[in-house]
């Protein structure tokens, strides 16, 4: 029984390329593990087909974990949420996205049960307060 992929697996995968499938395991926010011991630090990627360029790294405690730099912020996926998923308030100003990249620019949302929203824009997020310049 195949599962689909929600789209946060799916850009997990896209980050990974070729590599998927090969690493023995990747947490739900894309990091690989190298080793369990920080002194032992192999250049792991490396065998993945990555450069130390083209990877984040992050030690806790003795373990160390590594991911494609294309993955960095996909915790909050950037600020951004799917309006498939997450509504924003009724009359509430937020900035659009359609298609996940073309930025459309700053929407008023009158009803979020209004599925014209789903239709016609991807993602949205919050305009957030800009505090005023002290001088």
């Amino acid at each position: 029984m195949d599962t689909e992929l929600t789209p946060r697996q799916q850009a997990i995968v896209n980050a990974y390329g070729a590599a998927w499938g090969k690493l023995p395991a990747v947490t739900r926010d894309g990091w690989a593990m190298i080793c369990e011991f920080g002194p032992n630090v192999s250049l792991n990627w490396a065998s993945y087909g990555f450069s130390e360029q083209q990877v984040q790294i992050k030690k806790e405690g003795r373990d160390v974990y590594w991911r494609p730099v294309g993955l960095v912020g996909i915790e909050d996926n950037n600020g951004w949420y799917r309006f498939d998923k997450d509504k924003p308030l009724k009359n509430q100003e937020v900035h659009a996205m359609q298609a996940g990249k073309h930025y459309v620019g700053k929407i008023t949302v009158f009803d979020p049960k209004n599925d014209y929203y789903e239709r016609t824009y991807s993602h949205w997020r919050p305009l957030e307060e800009m505090p005023l310049p002290i001088y």
